[in-house]
């Protein structure tokens, strides 16, 4: 990971890179103690979207005791 882009509350943002290609994603990292269903949902949401306008979802995965949300980011960080 390359660092933290914004934290509170709810958790975290942070800058990595993807494994394959090395291109930058944005993680947002939610405790599951959290209501966990608004960001599945947003989630969902995002998986449905398909506009240059938009940061592209890449997936949702569970680590540990916390929810992964992954989205491509739409420029060089």
């Amino acid at each position: 990971m390359r660092g933290i882009l914004m934290c509170s509350s709810f958790g975290r943002v942070v800058v990595a890179k993807r494994k394959t290609d090395r291109w930058p994603v944005a993680i947002k990292i939610v405790p599951m103690e959290v209501d966990v269903s608004s960001i599945r949902k947003e989630a969902e949401t995002l998986k449905a979207c398909n506009s240059m306008f938009i940061v592209g979802y890449q997936g949702v995965y569970t680590k540990g005791k916390e929810l992964w949300v992954k989205n491509g980011v739409g420029c060089e960080v």
